[in-house]
């Protein structure tokens, strides 16, 4: 268990992903991954804006990463699963390494089209 790892994060993190944990929770999990793609198009848009760090966007994907494994049983798609992989990489920002933010787009933009919606 990695609680000792997720208590490490501050609450604004956990107040950040709270919406997408609350409909995994729930067991909603076409609400989660919509939660999850409005949230990976925020990090990305405020990091390539300059207005939130890279390691603070990947604080938030590692957390949300954790909670969901650790506690829920939500089986989420290809899509979202690769699109929290993805924005555990930018702590890697400013390397070859780090997030490709179109592909986060296109991904969002898929998870949100699945579910009727349009980002």
């Amino acid at each position: 268990m990695n609680k000792p790892l997720l208590d490490s994060f501050p609450a604004e993190v956990h107040r950040f992903i709270a919406p997408v944990v609350k409909l995994a929770k729930a067991g909603d999990a076409a609400g989660a991954e919509q939660a999850l793609a409005w949230m990976a198009l925020a990090v990305a848009g405020a990091v390539e804006a300059g207005r939130l760090s890279p390691q603070r966007a990947n604080d938030y994907f590692l957390a949300l990463d954790l909670t969901l494994d650790e506690q829920t049983e939500i089986d989420l798609s290809d899509d979202a699963k690769d699109l929290l992989m993805e924005g555990m990489h930018f702590h890697d920002w400013g390397t070859p390494h780090a997030p490709d933010l179109s592909w986060v787009r296109e991904a969002a933009e898929r998870i949100s089209s699945a579910a009727g919606v349009t980002p």
